[in-house]
């Protein structure tokens, strides 16, 4: 598809937004701690289902729309399905009373997130090719950060004055859904049927199952820090809603900067730049896990986000090293629903942790949390240079013997 500046332009303000959709996610989290309040007959852990009961529906959303897509269905259509899925089921619990049906709302939005996960990178490809694609790829995750930010910063600063006000704090998405309907034209038709021609798909690699798996259990861990933050701000008289979103905001703030080094550290560390993630995430935690500081917080969960968004390429890198390009999209969409799927169980640790130790503290789920961080990043980066060395021993004793 060859495109002058203009009309270069008008697809680019069609396809950004598409981007935004999926961080609209963490637009609950500051308002967890107030959630609590507003239904204090509901069990803590059922309250955190809020936040994490879309994504566990967006799993299975988010593999069959990145499969049907642009085949079955048409790009534009489930951008603005998406967009409405989002803006329909977010807002309307403001008028809700029941906490179940609130919940169901929660579901259908998790369609919405499914729906909205794939379109920004699948899109981009459909657009524009080699350096250019890549510098679209690079501004949407920036633009998808950027509006993390902004939403968890709003979020907070509305449910410091009404929890029920992050309910309707999601029309805010009628701007970007605006954009998408005005600007965001259809691919051409050949890309499309393209993609219906019949694929040979060939089993994945081991170690793709095994690092999805194991990454989604170290974030399943993790992740009970980004949902009791607001919690423990308000039980310990740190702070408030509005000082929690600025708090989890430095989440994706970690993810822009991440963006910006990722490179120049992987070209530096190479196989030593998963173990150096580690070490700055369980940092990250740990600080958080003590500190009763809010600037301590904020780096704290600065860092935690860098360390997560440097280590999703770098994960997705070493994917590309031992499988060809066509099988790259399912390793990352396996990666993608263990990581969802594991911030969905986060909710059900913290419970289990408050039911078996009668230890009704925030903290003590990030300080167990922690603990097993270590212990399976440890054991991780042991099996990761392990690996290595062994792959490095022939190519060492050739040298050796050379010598």
């Amino acid at each position: 598809m060859k495109k002058n500046g203009c009309a270069d332009l008008k697809i680019a303000l069609g396809v950004m937004p598409a981007f935004m959709g999926m961080q609209t996610l963490f637009i609950m989290n500051p308002a967890i701690a107030g959630m609590a309040e507003l239904f204090p007959h509901i069990p803590y852990s059922t309250i955190l289902l809020l936040s994490t009961m879309p994504l566990v529906v967006s799993v299975p959303i988010t593999i069959l729309c990145g499969s049907l897509v642009g085949s079955r269905f048409r790009y534009r259509t489930m951008t603005i399905l998406g967009f409405l899925l989002l803006i329909v089921s977010g807002a309307i619990p403001y008028f809700l009373q029941d906490f179940y049906v609130i919940l169901f709302s929660r579901a259908i939005f998790g369609i919405g997130i499914g729906i909205a996960t794939p379109l920004g990178n699948a899109l981009v490809a459909q657009f524009w090719k080699g350096e250019k694609a890549a510098r679209m790829q690079g501004a949407g995750t920036v633009l998808m950060n950027l509006s993390g930010v902004f939403f968890q910063l709003l979020s907070g600063v509305v449910c410091a004055v009404n929890p029920r006000l992050v309910w309707p704090l999601h029309l805010i998405l009628l701007v970007p859904f605006i954009f998408a309907l005005v600007f965001l034209p259809e691919p051409d038709s050949a890309d499309r049927s393209a993609s219906k021609a019949p694929k040979q798909t060939r089993p994945l690699k081991p170690v793709v199952y095994i690092e999805s798996i194991s990454f989604g259990v170290i974030f399943m861990f993790y992740y009970t820090m980004l949902l009791n933050m607001s919690t423990i701000l308000t039980e310990e008289h740190i702070g408030n809603s509005a000082t929690a979103g600025t708090i989890l905001s430095m989440y994706t703030i970690g993810g822009i900067l991440s963006g910006l080094v990722f490179s120049r550290l992987y070209k530096a560390a190479g196989r030593f730049t998963i173990p150096i993630c580690f070490v700055i995430w369980i940092a990250g935690m740990a600080a958080a896990c003590w500190s009763a500081s809010v600037p301590v917080l904020i780096v704290a969960t600065g860092l935690t986000g860098l360390a997560k968004f440097l280590l999703w390429p770098a994960i997705i890198s070493d994917f590309s090293k031992i499988m060809p390009p066509s099988d790259i999209a399912r390793a990352t969409g396996w990666y993608l629903a263990w990581m969802a799927f594991g911030g969905f169980m986060a909710s059900f640790l913290i419970g289990a942790v408050f039911r078996i130790t009668g230890n009704p503290d925030p903290r003590l789920p990030l300080r167990i949390g922690l603990a097993a961080m270590v212990l399976l990043c440890g054991l991780w980066t042991a099996i990761l240079l392990l690996s290595g060395r062994k792959k490095q021993t022939p190519a060492s004793a050739e040298n050796s013997t050379g010598e």
